[in-house]
């Protein structure tokens, strides 16, 4: 609602991504850094696939 009417959305900590100035790789150099295996379970267990490359606050990850 905040932003419909002007105001700003409240930015938390953890919403911040820290920038240390390098730059992200793309996907396939990614990708080939993650043994078969793991890729292989990724899928199977979860149905999880590698789509992006992004950066995420430290103290999102939990």
């Amino acid at each position: 609602m905040a932003e419909i009417y002007g105001g700003a959305m409240p930015v938390r900590e953890e919403d911040i991504i820290p920038d240390d100035g390098a730059e992200l790789p793309d996907i396939e150099v990614v990708e080939k850094r993650i043994p078969e295996k793991t890729k292989v379970l990724m899928e199977e267990l979860f149905r999880a696939k590698l789509t992006k490359v992004e950066r995420v606050n430290p103290k999102k990850i939990r």
